[in-house]
């Protein structure tokens, strides 16, 4: 439980201001996805990811944003040829920006880029070293792309598809996610305000 005080603590504090158009506690929107991680050391499993648009850095297509992320997945490490078995769980805060390359289109392509704090934690390993190898509290970089797929006139929901990684040699992993933004303010979310 420390640790995950721990993480929402340095994570809130590392996060990103948001300028003039929405002033933290703003809102410019929440995104849930869920998908498929491919970490090192384990077969796929499923993922999940919560992120919340605090506001926009500079110019509104640079957004900010901060999120819980976890995986779940079963390890793939033989020693001595035999299988370690187990189960690998990741639970974690990310906190980055998303560059939104056509803002106001339909569809917008867009890039990510991200610090990751998660704590790993490997059940049931036969081999103690492989364990070792596994558990832990990690800080990555993540990076990635999407494509959202604005609905409606006003575009206050949209359809994403993303594709990140998230750097480590242990449980480094490739995430493939997809579902839901809220924006509230629509189409506005892209526009500043005076004197922002």
């Amino acid at each position: 439980m420390r640790a995950v005080v721990w993480i929402l603590a340095v994570s809130a504090a590392c996060a990103p201001r948001a300028s003039f158009a929405q002033k933290l506690p703003g809102l410019g929107g929440v995104e849930l996805r869920l998908g498929i991680a491919d970490p090192a050391n384990a077969d796929k499993g499923y993922t999940y990811a919560l992120e919340l648009d605090p506001g926009y850095l500079g110019t509104p297509s640079l957004r900010s944003y901060i999120g819980l992320e976890g995986f779940k997945s079963d390890v793939a490490v033989r020693v001595g040829g035999a299988d370690v078995g187990a189960s690998l769980r990741g639970t974690g805060v990310e906190t980055g920006v998303r560059y939104d390359l056509l803002p106001e289109g339909t569809f917008s392509p867009y890039g990510v880029a991200a610090l990751n704090f998660s704590n790993v934690s490997a059940k049931g390993v036969s081999e103690p070293s492989t364990e070792d190898l596994l558990d832990g509290f990690r800080v990555a970089v993540a990076f990635g792309a999407g494509l959202a797929w604005r609905l409606g006139t006003q575009h206050t929901w949209s359809v994403v598809g993303d594709l990140r990684y998230i750097t480590g040699t242990s449980v480094g992993r490739t995430i493939v996610t997809a579902g839901l933004r809220w924006s509230p303010h629509g189409r506005a979310t892209y526009t500043p305000e005076s004197g922002g």
